[in-house]
């Protein structure tokens, strides 16, 4: 079926409406009947309605079924009523229907108010009925429509007068005067109004008619507690205020108020700066700051909760500490003197400790734990104390070590056991890019200062054994940045696997070693005489025949 014959089909409804209404109260209730059409059929079941009241060209929404309308627009959420034979009727505004909001007074304080309805019938989806029906000025009464003229005397009695309906502003200057009042007459000079708990009187202050007693300077109540802004007092007080409380005090200045500061309940003391005690239900916040405009920053107080974690400089307390702060933190211990501060010395997480002539520091960078210690007044300008990295490298006098323990300066040990290596080793610089490990080598005579692979028998140049062979790495490692070149370790003593070459006779262990023919490679000493400053070491594994490694104890000779 197509829009067009839905609209029109649909546009054939009455409107028969009605609002109940009292007199000087709008009326929250319209009785509305109406029928309607599907094609040329009428609508039988229920059926899911929309209502707005809009204005004369339906740009301005007055009220709408669930509140949702705005500018006429079709409002979320339908009313279910049911249709018989194409008739439906129902109450607009009546709260006790689902999605049906109450119509407020001020929507017919408009000169045009206007019906808009929306139907759907489960099949077509929902549709805008056309036009929107007109509210006759007959069906409601306008705000000031009764007039004086239209009551006679005597006729509006207290019953009939709706609670706060009658204030300063609907009173006109002298139309109430004491033959209105219950009061005798006039008052006399310096009385007040009392009760006496049946009618108003006029009575001198401190007369027993009123509540309060008193004279000129003081007014006293003795016969219970006092509520200001609120009926019901807490039993037990005194004084109840719902409301803020005020107090200026007649010392140095400034004010005490009991209130909401910060949208919290609790206190705040203003005078030069400003300082609030205040609890959200389950935080207690102490807090001040300069200046006596607005309230100061939570963090900038004493915060503990309802499980009595307490909190420095943070908005909350951290979850599971007792004790959390958020900034510097300084004690003074009794004893010899100095301070021990928590902060961020040399902008870093740490702690300090100083007195009038020294300072220690352990901080702590996100990578390494530093235990530094100097004169007063400032950190050692450098690194002088103990590091240690979250890679596991321990640096003395180096905050930067580069391996398990780093050393800036002398050490000194009673015993010194090394665990890591066989033998001790010095890095030189090779001729060749690279010299294998168990590699005998021999000083470079063209270039001062560097080694080469051996070449020869009985060579006296021969200069050591290139540590590292078989995983027997070097001990001891000498070397002095800076000042020689770096390059392989090169064991000169201990003991370290070497090249052999058992072609010229089978090694056997305590034969001592020299060069060969062979590069790189050592050999048996037959030939004493001439061994005589080309000696290696001594031979502590075999090596039966041909060639391989032999285990060397380093004694160069």
């Amino acid at each position: 079926m197509k829009t067009s014959a839905i609209r029109s089909a649909l546009a054939a409804f009455i409107l028969t409406g009605s609002i109940h209404a009292q007199v000087a109260q709008v009326p929250p209730l319209i009785n509305y009947q109406g029928r309607v059409a599907v094609g040329t059929v009428n609508f039988d079941g229920a059926g899911l309605f929309k209502f707005a009241l809009v204005n004369e060209d339906g740009t301005l929404t007055f009220w709408s079924n669930d509140g949702t309308s705005v500018a006429g627009s079709e409002p979320a959420d339908a009313v279910s009523i049911g249709v018989g034979k194409g008739l439906y009727s129902v109450l607009l505004g009546d709260v006790a229907l689902p999605n049906m909001a109450a119509i407020p007074a001020a929507a017919f304080s408009n000169a045009d108010v206007r019906l808009r309805v929306w139907f759907d019938d489960g099949v077509n989806g929902s549709q805008l009925l056309t036009p929107d029906q007109r509210l006759a000025p007959a069906a409601y009464l306008s705000a000031g429509a009764v007039t004086s003229a239209a009551i006679a005397d005597g006729a509006i009695v207290g019953a009939k007068i709706a609670p706060g309906t009658i204030d300063g502003t609907r009173i006109a200057a002298g139309s109430l005067d004491f033959n209105h009042l219950t009061v005798p007459a006039a008052p006399g000079a310096g009385q007040v109004l009392s009760f006496n708990g049946v009618t108003l009187n006029w009575a001198a202050p401190g007369a027993g008619d009123g509540i309060w007693a008193g004279d000129a300077t003081l007014a006293y109540y003795l016969g219970g507690g006092v509520a200001i802004g609120t009926a019901t007092p807490n039993p037990g007080y005194k004084l109840a205020v719902n409301g803020g409380v005020q107090f200026t005090p007649g010392g140095p200045g400034g004010t005490i108020q009991f209130g909401n500061p910060n949208s919290e309940t609790g206190m705040t003391m203003t005078g030069a700066g400003r300082a609030d005690l205040r609890f959200n239900g389950s935080t207690l916040k102490l807090v001040a700051g300069a200046g006596g405009v607005g309230p100061p920053s939570d963090a900038s107080g004493i915060v503990i909760d309802t499980t009595g974690l307490v909190g420095i400089g943070l908005l909350s307390p951290t979850p599971g500490y007792k004790l959390a702060v958020n900034g510097g933190v300084q004690f003074t211990p009794g004893g010899p003197g100095g301070t021990m501060q928590f902060g961020t010395p040399n902008s870093e997480t740490g702690m300090t400790w100083t007195n009038a002539s020294t300072r220690a520091d352990l901080r702590f960078n996100g990578s390494t734990l530093k235990l530094v210690a100097g004169p007063a007044g400032g950190p050692p300008s450098s690194f002088s104390g103990v590091a240690v990295t979250t890679a596991g490298n321990v640096g003395i006098g180096t905050d930067n070590p580069q391996t398990k323990l780093h050393v800036i300066g002398t050490i000194r040990s009673s015993i010194l056991t090394i665990t890591g290596g066989a033998d001790i080793a010095e890095p030189f610089p090779m001729k060749e890019d690279a010299v294998e490990k168990g590699a005998v080598v021999v000083i470079d005579d063209e270039h001062p200062g560097r080694l080469r692979r051996s070449t020869r028998a009985y060579d006296t140049r021969v200069a050591g054994i290139v540590s590292g062979a078989n995983g027997i790495n070097a001990g001891i490692a000498l070397h002095q940045e800076g000042a020689l070149e770096a390059g392989q370790n090169v064991a000169l003593s201990g003991r370290v696997y070497v090249q052999a070459d058992a072609t010229h006779g089978a090694i056997k262990p305590g034969d001592m070693l020299t060069t060969s023919d062979t590069p790189g490679h050592a050999m048996k000493v037959s030939e004493h005489s001439r061994a005589q400053g080309a000696i290696i070491g001594k031979a502590m594994s075999p090596l039966a025949d041909g060639r391989g490694f032999v285990l060397v104890l380093v004694t160069l000779q």
